[in-house]
């Protein structure tokens, strides 16, 4: 019985969701652009012969044609295999930085709501500690130390951007505690693990799914800031910012088009999309949507 009501719960959730797309303009929209992208990352570098680290110097700085759809770099690499494999890496960075910093704010901001008293007073003290060093300058100094790579910069960016979700689960918790639903389910017996995330976490899930969205965009732009300085993602390996970097002379801003449109435009395009998918996913969550 409980897990039928279970299935039909997950199903009226999955109808409401698409029935909230469907009525939302920009949250399709994002959805489209998100998928269109996705395909272009994971399929793209299967579509050409060309290999993302394949050096051709006779063909450097090559503008876009059928051989080399968005030209070639300064090496005579094929931008589009590039571009698209790159894709690949901001998209990782993004989305595994943010759950590691949503796991980890809403674990400390569950423990900190829920019991209270001197555990959360702790847990606020480490907050504002935190909040004393901005997380970028932070994951700066760590990866100029450490010199690390993609699993280092996806550490260093989900550990020091937990702040936000901890806050929202913190207020959500402590809100939601004293509800009679959260009482009934003390006296029969639920354990303290059970009623914070069984109980209290789905219906503290809008302003943390809103909260996720925005920071993978946020993490994608601050992966592509950091490695346009050379502290995030290495070459060979592209990413979109690192790819910027590569093209910020004077003479390839004017002339090379082809070098820094194509990944300025689908970091631009990327977090617009988010954005756009995020204001949908907070509406198909919140219970009080009226779907």
């Amino acid at each position: 019985m409980e897990s039928s009501q279970k299935e039909k719960s997950q199903k009226k959730f999955v109808s409401r969701f698409w029935q909230t797309i469907e009525k939302h303009t920009l949250a399709k929209i994002g959805l489209l652009i998100l998928v269109l992208i996705l395909f272009i990352s994971l399929i793209g570098p299967n579509l050409t012969p060309y290999t993302i680290d394949e050096i051709n110097l006779r063909a450097s700085y090559q503008s876009p044609s059928q051989e080399h759809w968005l030209g070639t770099d300064r090496l005579g690499r094929d931008v589009f295999t590039r571009v698209s494999y790159a894709g690949r890496i901001s998209l990782l960075v993004g989305v595994s930085g943010t759950f590691l910093s949503i796991f980890v704010g809403v674990f400390f901001g569950a423990i900190a709501g829920f019991f209270g008293g001197k555990i959360d007073s702790v847990l606020l003290k480490m907050q504002e500690i935190q909040m004393c060093f901005p997380p970028i300058i932070l994951v700066i100094a760590l990866m100029s130390f450490v010199r690390g790579g993609i699993f280092e910069l996806i550490i260093f960016l989900g550990l020091f951007n937990w702040v936000g979700a901890f806050r929202l689960a913190r207020g959500e918790f402590v809100s939601i505690r004293e509800e009679e639903y959260v009482e009934s389910a003390r006296i029969i017996g639920a354990s303290n693990l059970s009623i914070m995330f069984k109980h209290i976490l789905p219906n503290a899930l809008p302003p943390l799914v809103v909260s996720a969205t925005l920071q993978v965009a946020l993490l994608i732009l601050a992966e592509a800031g950091l490695s346009f300085l050379g502290l995030g993602v290495r070459p060979p390996i592209p990413s979109w910012g690192n790819m910027l970097s590569s093209a910020r002379q004077l003479e390839v801003l004017r002339t090379r088009y082809w070098l820094w449109i194509p990944p300025g435009a689908l970091i631009s395009l990327t977090v617009i999309a988010i954005n756009f998918l995020g204001d949908g996913l907070r509406d198909a969550v919140d219970p009080y949507s009226g779907i």
